[in-house]
């Protein structure tokens, strides 16, 4: 969809627009003569024998660009993780970039405090070579997400001094996961501005701050720390669609050059049609927040309405996606693609009246389903729903606000697998006050119904800053939130995403409370094995929808799965320690 549209989507957006410009008021323009560039920053992984990255652009930093652009703001953007993982895969010996040096966070820290190292600032200098910063005058990092991975960060805070001292432009950062805000303040020297949240006005009046020599607090209000240069969550806005130009594509495409000795032929060839086959998985996102109440997520506890794309706003964009980039796949980064039976059969309608003809990925509450539906949405594209299931105990589904029955669950599982949908389910272990029972009960259920559950995710319960079980804790008969910290303590490896431990009132201390976590997380990925999946984590997803593009019924995908998984799991897989004995369901 170009920006210059005449549709509803971009007539909301620039009254958006028109009203951030009155709030600022008159006395400047809102467009920009600035040069301006937004980098995602890349990430280090340790998984053997792939990309070891995310096959997709950053959601946010694209939604960002189309926003700005609209604005009347000049901005590139690149993919520095892309360029950088691909080179590292497929490039000559002189565009290979040294991952390892980014986990030394030691290192990192005493160059950002001014010590020299020639050797990382030939590192950075490579990386920059990949991108080009000479003559911006604002240069912005998203940085990816994970709590459990600093590479990004310590790139970030690396990269930082790097071009602050060789281009001098203004450098802001956003995009990190709250819990890397204190870590980002203690050790930033040359990031000027620190944004949580939302980026696409924060990144805006950033940017016209800088042109205009305003003061930030003025602009920012009550939003901005002056003396942390932490500028706290800007309102969302909202609608908005991605843009992807500007960026390389081509990247993003699946390719690779695997082979596996002694497989029979008919799996290499298979393995060889994928790594020449460039399938192209794009992000998307429908809707903003979550139509659920779950007492441990952090949407409904945060504020922000539930605001969904019109629909014929939303296929509109979709087609347009499609003719421009003729992706394979989207991948729905929403919460909940059903949150009711009239939305998500009124979607597939316009979809398959389109003629939009691409496969898509979601997340899915298990009611709001139904035979049909399921069926309509299969025959609209649908190759996968991973649903947000959390326990198979009633007693924990109803202290959790999850407005669903086990039962529904069971039903809807066992449609979706029917109608030919790859059907995932995701496990949360460690509530408050759940018992040894409650565990049980969600393990008979996985072993119950394995025939139809082809993935399944297991989780420990990590509480959000935002979440109704953060902001009322005694209503849920916890109390004494503090942060957790596991560093160091490898029984408890699987708890290092945690943010914050608590005590249950009248109940089991924090300690216990962890010991219970960990053995129920154990129990239950031991009890229904995965297979492993056929290609490292960041490769699985485009498998998938490549055996969709590929075969005609869910059976053959299955096979083909799970037999390339056993050839490829065991010859990549086992020798590194990754994954343990190969199990499928059925």
């Amino acid at each position: 969809m170009p920006p210059d549209s005449q549709t509803r989507l971009t007539s909301s957006l620039l009254e958006q627009i028109d009203k951030i410009r009155k709030e600022l008021g008159e006395k400047f323009p809102v467009s920009s003569q600035l040069r301006v560039k937004i980098i995602r920053t890349p990430m280090f992984l340790s998984v053997p024998g792939g990309i070891n990255t995310v096959l997709l652009p950053a959601q946010g930093m694209a939604q960002i660009v189309y926003f700005l652009r609209l604005s009347g703001i000049d901005i590139d953007q690149d993919d520095l993780n892309i360029k950088i993982h691909f080179d590292n895969r497929f490039g000559n010996e002189k565009e290979i970039v040294e991952e390892k040096i980014f986990y030394d966070s030691g290192r990192i820290i005493n160059y950002v405090r001014g010590e020299e190292d020639p050797h990382l600032q030939s590192v950075l200098e490579k990386c920059e070579r990949k991108t080009g910063l000479s003559g911006y005058d604002i240069v912005m990092f998203s940085i990816p997400e994970d709590i459990k991975n600093m590479t990004a960060v310590m790139f970030a805070l690396a990269f930082s001094r790097y071009v602050k001292g060789r281009y001098g432009p203004v450098i802001a950062a956003g995009g990190f996961h709250f819990s890397v805000y204190p870590f980002l303040r203690d050790h930033n020297c040359c990031i000027d501005y620190i944004a949580e949240g939302p980026g696409e006005l924060a990144a805006q009046k950033i940017i016209l701050a800088v042109e205009n020599n305003l003061d930030m607090q003025t602009v920012f209000k009550y939003h901005y720390n002056a003396p942390e240069r932490f500028i706290k969550k800007c309102s969302y806005i909202w609608p908005i669609i991605p843009s992807f130009d500007g960026l390389p594509i081509d990247k993003y495409g699946y390719k690779n050059n695997r082979s596996i000795e002694d497989a029979p032929a008919e799996i290499n060839n298979l393995i060889y049609d994928f790594n020449e086959s460039g399938i192209l998985i794009l992000p998307f996102r429908l809707m903003n927040g979550c139509s659920g109440s779950c007492i441990f997520c952090s949407e409904p506890g945060s504020g922000i309405p539930l605001e969904i794309m019109d629909i014929d706003d939303s296929v509109s964009a979709l087609k347009a996606v499609k003719e421009k980039h003729n992706p394979a796949g989207i991948f729905f980064l929403d919460n909940t693609i059903n949150i009711s039976k009239k939305y998500i059969n009124k979607l597939c309608d316009k979809i398959l009246g389109a003629g939009l003809n691409v496969l898509w990925t979601a997340c899915a509450r298990p009611d709001n389903l139904d035979r049909d539906t399921l069926l309509k949405m299969r025959a609209a594209g649908c190759i996968r729903l991973i649903y947000g299931m959390e326990t198979a105990s009633p007693r924990i589904l109803e202290y959790i606000d999850k407005k669903v029955k086990v039962e529904q669950i069971e039903q809807t599982i066992k449609w979706t697998d029917e109608a030919g949908i790859w059907t995932g389910v995701e496990i949360i272990c460690g509530f408050p006050h759940e018992k040894w029972e409650d565990v049980e009960l969600t393990a008979d259920f996985l072993k119950r119904n394995q025939k139809h559950i082809n993935m399944f995710y297991c989780n420990i319960l990590d509480i959000r800053d935002s979440s109704r079980l953060f902001l009322n804790p005694a209503g849920y008969g916890i109390k004494n939130i503090q942060r957790a910290f596991f560093e160091g303590q490898e029984e408890f490896s699987n708890l290092k995403m945690i943010c914050y431990g608590y005590d249950e009132i009248n109940g089991r201390a924090w300690e216990e409370i962890v010991r219970h976590s960990v053995k129920a997380y154990k129990y239950l990925k031991s009890t229904v094995s995965n297979p492993a999946a056929a290609f490292p984590p960041n490769e699985d997803t485009h498998f998938l929808f490549y055996l969709y593009t590929r075969y005609k019924t869910k059976p053959e995908i299955v096979k083909y799965f799970y037999e390339t998984s056993g050839v490829i799991g065991n010859d990549i897989y086992r020798n590194h320690g990754v994954w343990g004995e190969i199990k499928g369901f059925g």
